[in-house]
C-alpha cells in the first residue's frame, strides 16, 4: 500500500530620547555640508595649480574628494582627501574625513594614525571631535572616546545631546565618577528626566550599588508617576537581587493602588510560585491575563511556562485552558493567542480543535505565518483530509510561494483529489525550491515518481524514484512505495521483491510495509506466502485495503468463503469511515455470494 512521507512535518517600555553614541553622531555624516547642488559644483570645479594658487587647489582637490565619496569610490575619496592633507597639513577636515574612510574600510591602524593626527590640532570643532569619538567607541576604546567627547562638550557646553552621549560612553568605559557627574550636569539643566533617571541605574548597578540603583529608580516614580512603570522596575531589581521582602512591599503597594494591575499582579504570582503557594499564585496569573493592558507577548510568555510545565500535570493543564480561554476572550482577534491554542490541543492530541485554532489563527492579522501554516497542513494531512489540503495549502501558497514544503503539501492534496498533472506540477516547483535541502529533495522525487507512474509515464518515474533512492538508498518508505507502483505494473517483480523486503527490514512490523510486500508475492503467484503478510498486516492495523487485498489472496488460493468474509470486513471498514467501498470490493461481493 502507498503511503505519503510525513516524518519530515511538523513551531514595561518608556519613552526615552534618542541620546546614544551612534544616533548623536549619525547627524555628522553631512558634517561638511555636502548635498546635491555640492555634488553637482564638484563635478564642475577646475584644476588649480597648487603652486600659485594653494586655496584654489585645495577646494578642487575637496570637491573631488566628496565627488568620489558620494559616488562610493572610497580609494578614489581617500587618496584626494591625502591630497587635502598634503595642501594643508595644518587643517582638521580631511584628517577626520581620512580617519572615517579609513575606518569603514577596516583599516582601524590608519583611522587611529588620521585620527590622532586631528585630535592634535588646537583648531579641531566640536563636530569633528564627536566624529572621532565614534570611531574609537565603534573599536571599543570607550576611554578615549570618553575623552573626545569631553573636549567637544568643552567646546559646547550647552549642548544637551551631547552631554548624553559623553555619560552614555562614560559609563561604559567604566569612568563612574566622570559619569554621575555628567549626568549631575544635565539633571541641573534641565531637570531630571526618564534618561538621566535611567542612566543613574545603570551605574549604579555597574558599580554593584543595588540600593543606589532603586533610589533612582524611585526618584523617577515620583516624577513620573504615571503607570507606575518606575516602581515596578524597581520591585523587579530588587526580586532580581535577593531582597524580595522589599519587591513584595512594592507589589503590595501598586494592588491596593489598583487590585487589576496585570504587572503587580504577575510579580507576587512568581514570589507566590517560589514560595508553593501554587493557588495565589495561579488566582494572580489570571488576575494578570484579564487585563488588556498587559502586553500580549508577556501573556504568551506566560502560557508557553505553562506548555512546558503543564505536559505531566492533568491539574496544570485544566488551568493552561482556563488562561488560554481568558487570553482569547481578551484577544479574540490576536493571532498568537490562536496559534499557542493550537500548541495545547495538538499536544494532547486534540487533533480537529488544533486545527480550528491554527485555521483562525492564519485568517487574523499577523497570523498568516509559515509555522502556522505548517501545523494546520501538517493535521489535515495525519486527518487525510484532502480536499482541505489542497485548498488550505492553496490558500498557504499565496503567502509562502517560495517555502519548498507548502508545495509538497499542496502536491500530496492536488494528487489525493485526482487532481494529478496539478500535483506534478506542485512537486516539480517545490523540487526546484529545495535545493541543497537532501532530505526534501528526496521526497520530492519520490513523490513526482508517483505521480509520473499515476500519468502512465513509467519511464519518468524509474527515473524520479531512482534519484531519490540514490540521495536515501535505505529510506523505507520510498522503498516501499517504488516495490507497490512495480507489482501494479507487474514489471521487474524481482527489484520490487527486494524493495519491499528491505524496507521491511529497515521498518519491521509497518502494516503498510506488510501489505505491499503481501501483494508483491501475490503477482508473482506466491499467493502462500503472501496470505502469512497479509495476515500480519490485518493484525496491526484495521484498515479496508488490506482486507480487500487479504481476499484477492484468498480468492486466488482457490479459498472462496474465507475471501467473501474479507470482503465484507473491507465493505464494514469503509462504511465505518463514512467512505464508498471500492470497485474490487464492490464486484467480489456480488461474485461471490451464493
Amino acid at each position: 500500500m502507498v503511503v505519503l512521507h510525513t516524518s519530515v512535518l511538523g513551531t514595561i517600555a518608556h519613552s526615552n530620547r534618542k541620546s546614544g553614541l551612534i544616533h548623536r553622531l549619525a547627524k555628522a555624516t553631512t558634517l561638511f555640508g555636502v548635498s546635491a547642488l555640492g555634488y553637482g559644483v564638484a563635478l564642475a570645479q577646475p584644476q588649480a595649480d597648487p603652486q600659485t594658487h594653494p586655496d584654489a587647489a585645495f577646494e578642487a582637490a575637496f570637491w573631488e574628494a566628496q565627488k568620489y565619496k558620494l559616488t562610493e569610490r572610497p580609494d578614489e575619496a581617500i587618496a584626494a582627501f591625502e591630497r587635502c592633507d598634503a595642501l594643508k597639513p595644518e587643517g582638521s577636515l580631511s584628517k577626520v574625513e581620512l580617519a572615517k574612510l579609513y575606518f569603514e574600510k577596516g583599516r582601524n591602524d590608519k583611522a587611529l594614525e588620521y585620527s590622532s593626527k586631528a585630535e592634535a590640532l588646537p583648531d579641531i570643532d566640536a563636530q569633528e571631535l564627536e566624529v572621532l569619538a565614534e570611531i574609537h567607541a565603534e573599536l571599543g576604546l570607550t576611554r578615549s572616546a570618553a575623552g573626545l567627547l569631553e573636549r567637544a562638550s568643552a567646546l559646547r557646553p550647552d549642548d544637551l545631546e551631547l552631554m548624553y552621549a559623553l555619560a552614555t560612553v562614560q559609563i561604559d568605559a567604566r569612568l563612574n565618577e566622570a559619569a554621575l557627574s555628567t549626568l549631575q550636569r544635565i539633571e541641573a539643566k534641565e531637570g531630571l528626566t526618564a534618561e538621566v533617571g535611567l542612566e543613574k541605574k545603570r551605574l549604579y548597578l555597574i558599580s554593584g550599588d543595588v540600593e543606589a540603583a532603586a533610589q533612582a529608580l524611585n526618584d523617577l516614580d515620583k516624577a513620573f508617576p504615571q503607570g507606575r512603570i518606575y516602581a515596578l522596575q524597581q520591585a523587579d531589581l530588587y526580586a532580581a537581587n535577593g531582597q524580595s521582602t522589599k519587591a513584595i512591599k512594592i507589589w503590595k503597594g501598586l494592588l491596593k493602588e489598583d487590585t487589576a494591575n496585570p504587572h503587580a499582579s504577575l510579580g507576587m504570582s512568581a514570589y507566590y510560585q517560589q514560595q508553593g503557594q501554587y493557588e495565589e499564585s495561579y488566582q494572580l496569573l489570571k488576575t494578570a491575563l484579564q487585563s488588556p493592558e498587559l502586553d500580549i507577548d508577556a501573556k504568551i510568555a506566560v502560557l508557553l511556562s505553562f506548555y512546558q510545565a503543564s505536559e505531566q500535570s492533568p491539574a496544570l493543564k485544566t488551568q493552561s485552558y482556563e488562561l488560554l480561554e481568558i487570553a482569547e476572550q481578551v484577544h479574540p482577534t490576536e493571532a498568537k493567542v490562536q496559534a499557542m491554542k493550537g500548541d495545547f490541543l495538538l499536544r494532547d492530541n486534540r487533533k480537529g480543535e488544533a486545527q480550528t485554532a491554527y485555521r483562525n489563527a492564519v485568517s487574523l492579522p499577523g497570523g498568516s505565518l509559515w509555522p502556522i501554516w505548517q501545523q494546520l497542513l501538517s493535521i489535515d494531512l495525519e486527518l487525510r483530509q484532502w480536499d482541505r489540503l489542497y485548498s488550505e495549502a492553496v490558500a498557504a501558497v499565496q503567502t509562502h510561494p517560495n517555502q519548498p514544503m507548502v508545495w509538497l503539501f499542496m502536491g500530496y492534496g492536488a494528487e489525493r483529489t485526482e487532481r494529478t498533472s496539478e500535483a506534478r506540477k506542485a512537486f516539480e516547483t517545490g523540487r526546484d525550491l529545495a535545493f541543497g535541502q537532501t532530505s526534501l529533495l528526496a521526497q520530492f522525487e519520490a513523490s513526482l515518481g508517483m505521480v509520473c507512474d499515476a500519468l502512465k509515464d513509467f519511464a519518468t518515474s524509474d527515473k524520479h524514484f531512482g534519484k531519490a533512492l540514490q540521495l536515501e538508498p535505505d529510506n523505507p518508505l520510498f522503498l516501499n512505495n517504488y516495490a507497490w507502483v512495480l507489482a501494479e505494473r507487474s514489471t521487474r517483480l524481482n527489484d520490487a521483491l527486494r524493495f519491499t523486503q528491505r524496507s521491511n527490514q529497515l521498518d519491521p512490523n509497518n502494516p503498510n510495509s506488510l501489505d505491499t510486500y503481501a501483494w508483491v508475492l501475490h503477482k508473482m503467484g506466491r499467493n502462500d506466502e503472501a496470505l502469512v503478510q497479509i495476515d500480519r498486516a490485518v493484525g496491526l492495523a484495521a484498515d479496508p485495503v488490506y482486507w480487500e487485498h487479504k481476499g484477492v489472496i484468498l480468492e486466488a488460493l482457490g479459498r472462496r468463503s474465507e475471501a467473501l468474509s474479507s470482503y465484507q470486513k473491507a465493505l464494514e471498514l469503509t462504511r465505518s469511515r463514512g467512505q464508498e467501498p471500492t470497485t474490487v470490493v464492490v464486484e467480489r461481493l456480488k461474485a461471490l455470494q451464493p
